[in-house]
């Protein structure tokens, strides 16, 4: 798995360890555990009020998608467990956008391209 870490983490903080928890809940997903697993990236950045945001990006072939959380999201399993299997299936939901488009385009093909 192609996994990137911001590499500005604060000196003390269980940031590293909460952002690798969250990464391998992804990786724990069933249809996650394929050859094509997409990149994942983590950023990092403060929002309006001045707080740290933390963006988890998955990316391949099909599109990306992101999602943000608190540390103190972070430090919730049960919540991030939901996070990056909702965040996967939001890929997943491009993935089947885009077949539905290609099934379309072949449909409306004339008979003769066959």
């Amino acid at each position: 798995m192609d996994v990137r870490y911001p590499p500005d983490t604060e000196p003390g903080e269980r940031l590293p360890e909460l952002l690798e928890r969250a990464t391998a809940m992804l990786a724990k997903l069933p249809r996650v555990r394929s050859a094509t697993f997409p990149a994942a990236e983590w950023h990092r950045r403060l929002d309006a009020k001045g707080q740290t945001v933390h963006t988890l990006s998955l990316r391949d072939t099909e599109g990306e998608v992101s999602a943000e959380f608190t540390r103190d999201e972070l430090a919730l399993t049960n919540y991030m467990v939901v996070s990056t299997a909702h965040l996967y299936g939001d890929l997943l939901t491009i993935h089947s956008h885009n077949l539905r488009e290609r099934s379309l385009e072949i449909l409306a093909m004339p008979e003769e391209a066959f």
